[in-house]
């Protein structure tokens, strides 16, 4: 059963609609994302309609982080987060080209770089990854 966002509601002037993986349905105005993010089709292209929700492959848990750099709000404390929890946000606002989202992250994961490091040592370690490396941080 889906259930809406309390804090993206699909309201009433909300153009864009989206659902996430565990089917949480956020409502969303073209405009901001049209200024914010380079990932989504506009809508006036006919990419994207409130007709039609668009599933995203992501939780709600990355989503509701993600659609806070859409708008002018304040920005979620990411560098408060855990690496776990950054690093899936990191991955979305690359994915959707979220502008104010790619930047956070960056700053956020650059400032980890001893936490990313051992975290790749221990991948690479088990699962025999070689080619793991931290420099794009």
């Amino acid at each position: 059963m889906e259930r809406d966002s309390t804090s993206f509601p699909p309201s009433f002037d909300a153009d864009v609609i989206f659902v996430s993986s565990d089917r949480m349905r956020y409502g969303l105005h073209s405009k901001n994302l049209e200024l914010s993010t380079g990932g989504f089709p506009p809508v006036q292209a006919g990419g994207l309609s409130a007709a039609e929700p668009v599933h995203l492959e992501e939780a709600s848990g990355v989503l509701d982080l993600l659609f806070a750099f859409v708008y002018p709000l304040r920005l979620p404390k990411i560098e408060e987060m855990s690496f776990e929890r950054v690093l899936p946000l990191a991955e979305a606002a690359e994915k959707y080209q979220v502008y104010p989202a790619m930047y956070a992250c960056r700053m956020c994961l650059r400032f980890r770089k001893s936490e990313i490091s051992s975290t790749l040592t221990q991948l690479k370690s088990r699962c025999s990854l070689q080619n793991m490396t931290t420099k794009s941080y």
